[in-house]
C-alpha cells in the first residue's frame, strides 16, 4: 500500500518515477511469496478467547503505513537532494536516477519484509515462539533475490 502512497506522491510532486513498472511487478511476486507462509507462522496463541479491539487495530495499522510512507518519501527526497549536488554525489556515491530507484526497491521490499517479524507477536521479534521455518526462509530468501536483482 506505501508503494502505490510513495509513488503517486512522488510522481505528482516531484515529476519523478521511484519505481519502474517492472520494480512493482516483481515487488508484488516477492511479497506473495511471504504472504503465503503467514499462515503457518508460530505466533502465540492465548488460553482465552481474544476479542478483537477493531478501532484499535485499525489506529497501529493507520500508524505504521502512515509512518512507513512518510520514511519512504523522505528517503526519497534524501536522494533527489543528493542527486542535485555534486559534492553529496561523490560523498554517498550517488549518481544517476536508477541508482536512486534501486535505493528505493530495496527499501520497500526490505520494510515491508521485515516488518512482519516485529508485528507478528508483542514482544522482542527473536525470542519463542520462534518465527515458523517456512516464513523464515520466504522472508530470508525473498531478500537475497531483491539484492542479487
Amino acid at each position: 500500500m506505501d508503494i502505490m502512497f510513495v509513488v503517486v506522491l512522488s510522481s505528482i510532486f516531484l515529476n519523478f518515477a521511484p519505481l519502474t513498472a517492472m520494480t512493482i511487478v516483481l515487488m508484488s511476486l516477492l511479497d506473495d511469496v511471504r504472504i503465503t507462509t503467514i499462515a503457518y507462522d508460530n505466533t502465540p496463541v492465548g488460553d482465552k478467547l481474544v476479542r478483537w479491539r477493531v478501532p484499535r487495530l485499525l489506529s497501529i495499522t493507520a500508524m505504521l503505513g502512515l509512518f512507513s510512507v512518510v520514511e519512504t518519501f523522505g528517503l526519497l527526497l534524501i536522494g533527489i537532494r543528493v542527486l542535485t549536488h555534486p559534492h553529496l554525489q561523490d560523498y554517498f556515491g550517488l549518481e544517476t536516477e536508477q541508482q536512486l530507484q534501486t535505493i528505493m526497491f530495496l527499501q520497500l521490499v526490505a520494510g515491508d519484509h521485515l516488518l512482519l517479524f516485529i508485528t507478528r507477536t508483542g514482544s522482542w521479534f527473536f525470542v519463542p515462539p520462534f518465527p515458523a521455518p517456512g516464513l523464515f526462509f520466504a522472508i530470508v530468501l525473498t531478500q537475497i533475490v531483491a539484492v542479487l536483482m
